[in-house]
């Protein structure tokens, strides 16, 4: 018998690892950031600081807060205004462009910003899809629309993931964390989003990176998978009104994160930065 070399696979572990595929090739993006029944994993926080980095590069950026009752975007960003979801529970499906721009708060940096409700009275109104959907439709003129979504599932955020083009699910290393975005990826396949679109981030991950890829993966059952690192002063900056990608860009988190914007949305960027490395691991 001819052994024939050429039908034969290399074993896994000596196959390339495969590069994150930028799933949707049209410009406009809609970006999802969300987590799974448990806060305090970063999602705001990393919500916040890829929406600057978009903005950095020029591109015409929308943060929404669709973290009902109590999103976090505005006072992170430090902006203050009655303009928020609810504002637009009203108006017409069809807005022309000067009365979006006006709908939405300005921060210094250049970034558009939709902010949560204000008082929690509110969700009951602005919980349903008809007004995801209109501000959503209505934001499409910009290049790269985020949006921070709660980690429940009601109406207004499963909607959104509905849309997405890219949705990055946010835990922290812990197991309860882990499998709670598991149960959360088996109830939007229910809803019929399409989970192929979705990137898991590890957030505030302590030990040494790229350890732990394969556990992840068990867990949540996610292939595209990213961590960043734990970073000491994150709280401290927080309480100071300081925002990483503003202030300190050369923290270990912000260098991370700049990776993951390339590839969710891929832009020219300096050898320098791309020699950063971040950890990630796409099953071969």
């Amino acid at each position: 018998m001819i052994f024939d070399l050429k039908n034969v696979n290399a074993p896994s572990f000596a196959q390339p690892l495969k590069q994150h595929v930028n799933k949707s090739m049209n410009r406009k993006k809609l970006i999802i950031v969300g987590s799974s029944g448990k806060g305090g994993t970063g999602k705001t926080t990393i919500s916040v600081n890829l929406a600057l980095f978009y903005t950095s590069l020029g591109h015409s950026v929308v943060l929404c807060d669709f973290d009902t009752p109590y999103g976090d975007v505005a006072s992170m960003l430090q902006v203050s205004d009655d303009r928020n979801i609810a504002t637009w529970l009203k108006l017409p499906s069809d807005l022309p462009s000067n009365v979006i721009n006006n709908l939405l708060i300005d921060t210094k940096e250049g970034l558009k910003v939709l902010p949560s409700i204000q008082r929690a009275d509110e969700e009951q109104y602005v919980n349903n899809e008809m007004l995801a959907k209109k501000i959503i439709e209505n934001l499409k003129e910009f290049d790269v629309v985020i949006v921070d979504a709660a980690p429940k599932f009601d109406f207004l955020t499963e909607e959104a993931y509905k849309q997405a083009t890219d949705i990055i699910m946010v835990s922290d290393p812990n197991l309860i964390s882990l499998n709670n975005i598991y149960r959360g990826i088996q109830h939007l396949k229910q809803k019929k989003v399409d989970v192929h679109n979705i990137s898991l981030v590890v957030n505030k991950v302590q030990k040494k990176l790229g350890q732990s890829f394969e556990q992840y993966r068990r867990i949540t059952s996610i292939d595209n998978i990213y961590e960043i690192p734990y970073e000491a002063k994150m709280q401290e900056w927080m309480n100071n009104g300081i925002i990483p990608m503003s202030n300190k860009k050369n923290s270990k988190m912000i260098r991370s994160l700049i990776e993951i914007a390339d590839d969710v949305y891929p832009t020219i960027q300096s050898y320098e930065q791309k020699s950063w490395r971040l950890f990630k691991w796409k099953k071969a």
